[in-house]
């Protein structure tokens, strides 16, 4: 079975559209197309939906690669660009990819549009990767830092007992320090006997060793 491939066409032939199309189908995709040729017709195909690849001839009459390769950076989408055209030369697609293209291809060797738009959309699944790990990265960021501001706040104020010791929460509840202090905390408490509570508390064994 095709995989589907939601392709956008910048391209005044509708002719050279369709062999691109064809060429798409004959290396394994369904593509699900829309062909432009003018700068307010880009605008809204890419409103209208997300698309997979864009291809794009490089001269038309109305409009131009570069001008569709601008409009594409102007809207900060990362949908892979490639410039499929039989009239530009070797300078002129090197340009294009400086300028942000991701591919060219010419018109007469199109067995390289599949293998381009294969690769393409590995880099940019790879893209995407890297930019949830890098959101998933500045989430765990703030947690860490909401929890260290919360850390802090036992550095304030605390409503402590005078009496019994136990400290009131944020939410009403009173609590023994240690459970207060262990939950807000990374500390863990072990238990003895100071010195001064020794003598109190057990005054017969205060001076034994």
């Amino acid at each position: 079975m095709n995989k589907p491939l939601r392709v956008l066409i910048i391209e005044d032939s509708e002719d050279d559209a369709f062999i691109f199309l064809r060429q798409l189908t004959k290396g394994g995709y369904e593509p699900v197309s829309e062909r432009v040729e003018t700068r307010k017709a880009m605008i809204t195909a890419l409103d209208k939906q997300r698309w997979d690849v864009i291809i794009s001839d490089y001269y038309m009459p109305n409009f131009s690669g570069l001008d569709a390769l601008g409009l594409l950076k102007e809207t900060g989408l990362d949908v892979p660009f490639i410039i499929v055209s039989g009239a530009i030369g070797e300078d002129i697609a090197v340009e294009a990819m400086k300028l942000g293209a991701n591919d060219y291809v010419m018109k007469k060797n199109l067995s390289r549009l599949v293998v381009s738009i294969e690769r393409e959309l590995r880099e940019a699944a790879g893209r995407r990767e890297r930019r949830r790990m890098e959101e998933e990265r500045t989430t765990l960021i703030q947690e860490l830092t909401d929890a260290l501001a919360k850390i802090k706040t036992l550095n304030g104020l605390l409503p402590i007992c005078a009496s019994c010791k136990n400290i009131r929460d944020d939410r009403g509840y009173w609590q023994k320090v240690e459970s207060f202090i262990e939950a807000h905390t990374q500390a863990e408490f072990t238990h003895g006997i100071c010195p001064d509570c020794r003598q109190k508390l057990y005054p017969e064994y205060a001076f034994k060793t």
